[in-house]
């Protein structure tokens, strides 16, 4: 079995994030696309990917 890599942590983690808005928080399909739209942005963005400025 293969790596698992911090692409797939974060995939399983934002997954996990939007079932329980989706369950236990009753969000709208709305609410939850617009949760994935942004959170996918701001994972492939520098910061979101752990970089800053400073490094």
């Amino acid at each position: 079995m293969g790596a698992v890599s911090d692409q797939d942590v974060r995939s399983s983690e934002l997954k996990l994030f939007l079932d329980m808005l989706m369950a236990e928080r009753g969000a709208a399909a709305h609410t939850i696309t617009a949760y994935t739209t942004d959170l996918a942005a701001f994972l492939a963005s520098p910061r979101g990917a752990g970089k800053t400025r400073f490094r």
